[in-house]
């Protein structure tokens, strides 16, 4: 039930200089158009540093965050 999609979280970890992929790059040439998953999962990378590793994992949890309040807010 995430309150934004995959993509827009990874264009909000993108100006954070964090890479993601979004979720709906994993189903290509499925019909999933009523899977909400599809939209909520991204696919990381944990082959750096363990503290970029950390980082990333830190900023993604605060923009999901973020995307949460907003979304409270705006109900």
């Amino acid at each position: 039930n995430m309150p934004i999609t995959s993509r827009e979280l990874y264009e909000r970890l993108k100006v954070r200089n964090v890479l993601v992929v979004p979720g709906n790059y994993f189903f290509f040439g499925q019909d999933h158009s009523d899977w909400q998953h599809k939209d909520e999962c991204i696919r990381i990378n944990f082959t750096m540093t363990e503290e970029d590793v950390e980082t990333g994992i830190r900023i993604i949890g605060e923009e999901v965050s973020k995307a949460y309040s907003e979304a409270s807010r705006n109900t």
